[in-house]
């Protein structure tokens, strides 16, 4: 086990023990392979329950949350916070520039969950006690000025919006095929970048090249973006197979 995952695991470990003593506890926002890994390891927990909070269904940036099975549910409005984020200018928003602007306020990425980005609006998912700081600190993005204010979870929708539906054609569903096409790649490049680690299907590392993927997989390629599979038609000349995908 490398260094990065055996600190992960001792400090999960203690927020699972302060769950037990008082109910509830919650990590810092994690990676999706932290929360995998997580997640794989106390799946199976006979005393503590955990969950991954990102305040919606596809959140890739989660905190991690450990409750005592005899307690409530889990006060998620208390443990996640929202910026709602508006451009004043003509300028339109975009992630990295939002993100970049967030984090030369001085925080680390751990205190900052998913971002929503839609032109002229945005909506950052965040630590609670940070939306104030966030609120009264920033008022740029790029070169766009902004006006920031505190939101709740209806401000995010199930998944960003925006994004392009793409048309491709297939010899099959294989995870480095798709990975290859829709990032104009290799398919030694795909395989590669699977082999590293880089590919996620539905938040979980990609391990085997040939996996086979289906309608609705999140496939996310770390620095270059990601897809979602949203019909996979029927095979054509030389069993091709027509698929839609989502681009975000």
């Amino acid at each position: 086990m490398r260094k990065e995952e055996e600190l992960l695991l001792s400090r999960a470990l203690d927020c699972r023990e302060r769950a037990l003593r008082e109910g509830f506890c919650a990590t810092r926002f994690l990676t999706p392979e932290e929360g995998s890994l997580l997640l794989r390891r106390f799946a199976r927990d006979p005393e503590a329950e955990f969950l991954l909070l990102g305040g919606f269904p596809m959140a890739e940036r989660c905190r991690g949350a450990f409750r005592e099975r005899q307690w409530g549910s889990f006060p998620e409005e208390g443990l996640l916070g929202v910026l709602k984020i508006k451009a004043r200018g003509p300028e339109a928003l975009s992630h990295p520039a939002l993100l970049g602007s967030l984090l030369g306020l001085g925080v680390s990425r751990e205190v900052l969950g998913d971002l929503q980005v839609r032109e002229k609006e945005a909506a950052a998912v965040c630590l609670p006690e940070m939306v104030s700081f966030f609120c009264q600190s920033l008022e740029r993005v790029g070169r766009a000025a902004v006006t920031v204010s505190p939101g709740t979870l209806e401000d995010l929708e199930e998944e960003a919006a925006g994004g392009s539906e793409e048309r491709l054609t297939l010899p099959s569903l294989r995870l480095d095929a798709l990975l290859a096409k829709a990032f104009h790649l290799s398919r030694s490049q795909a395989q590669e970048a699977i082999r590293q680690g880089l590919v996620l299907v539905n938040h979980q590392v990609g391990e085997k090249e040939d996996q086979t993927l289906r309608e609705g997989d999140l496939l996310s390629y770390r620095r270059h973006g990601r897809v979602r599979i949203l019909k996979v038609g029927e095979p054509g000349r030389r069993d091709r197979l027509p698929v839609s995908i989502l681009r975000n």
